[in-house]
Order: structure tokens, then sequence, then C-alpha cells
């Protein structure tokens, strides 16, 4: 499964420079949580490759950090 998020500013530019981590967690049972690194593509694009092997229902959670400032975001995903 490949992962990607993208990070721009309010005024529409790219955010280059951050630390960004992706955490899995599986509501439905514990043991199966994952956190991944992912790899900065330019642009404010950044992209990671992992294989989660559980499918169903998860969360999750999108970090990224630079300097002071923190920006996370989560949702509700289905693996199939």
């Amino acid at each position: 499964m490949t992962l990607a998020a993208a990070f721009r500013d309010r005024a529409g530019r790219a955010l280059d420079g951050l630390a960004v981590r992706a955490f899995l967690v599986r509501p439905t049972s514990a043991g199966h949580d994952r956190a991944v690194e992912l790899a900065a593509l330019g642009e404010g694009r950044y992209r990671t490759t992992a294989c989660w092997r559980l499918r169903g229902e998860w969360l999750l959670t999108i970090v990224a950090r630079k300097d002071n400032e923190t920006w996370q975001s989560t949702r509700r995903i289905h693996l199939r």
C-alpha cells in the first residue's frame, strides 16, 4: 500500500523540509498499531510504501513537524 500526503500553506505554497510520520491504529483489536516515516518527494509531497496485513477499519493520523510547528490530521480509513 502506498500512503501519500501533500502540504501547502494558506497561500498555496508547497511546504518542504517537514518531518512526516503516519500512525495507523486498529480500533477493533490491540497490538497491530504501526508508525511509518514518509519520505520527502519535493514540492510539498511525501510518500511511503508499506505492507499492512490486516484489512478493515483503521485510524490514520498524519503528523508533520518543522521547527516549533506541528500539523496533524486524523481520518478513519478502510483497507481492502
